[in-house]
C-alpha cells in the first residue's frame, strides 16, 4: 500500500498545476530533449523543445517510454551525438536551435 502521508492530494493538485511550459524559457544550458519513437509521450517532444533556447531532440528509432531502461546504449548514443563526440546516422534525428 502506498503511504503518501496526509498531504498527498496537495502535491498531486500542484504537479498537474505546475505551469512547466512556460518555466522552459528559463532554461540556459544546451538541452537534449530525448524520446522512444513508441513512447506515448512522443506528441510532446516538439511542444517541450521549442520552448528551450538552444535544444536538440533526439527521437530513438524503436524506444519506448523505457528507453532509458531499455536500451541504454541508445541513450548513451544520443547523448554522445549531442556532445559531438559521435556521429548520428542516417535514421536518427536531430534539431539544434
Amino acid at each position: 500500500m502506498l503511504m503518501a502521508g496526509e498531504r498527498y492530494h496537495a502535491g498531486f493538485v500542484a504537479v498537474h498545476h505546475y505551469k512547466m511550459l512556460e518555466r522552459l524559457r528559463l532554461i540556459e544550458a544546451p538541452t537534449l530533449v530525448m524520446s522512444g519513437e513508441q513512447d506515448t509521450q512522443l506528441p510532446a517532444l516538439k511542444p517541450v523543445a521549442q520552448h528551450i533556447r538552444r535544444v536538440c531532440t533526439q527521437v530513438v528509432p524503436g524506444g519506448s517510454y523505457f528507453t532509458t531502461y531499455e536500451n541504454r546504449e541508445a541513450l548513451s548514443r544520443g547523448i554522445l551525438v549531442d556532445m559531438g563526440l559521435e556521429e548520428r546516422s542516417d535514421d536518427e534525428s536531430q534539431r539544434r536551435t
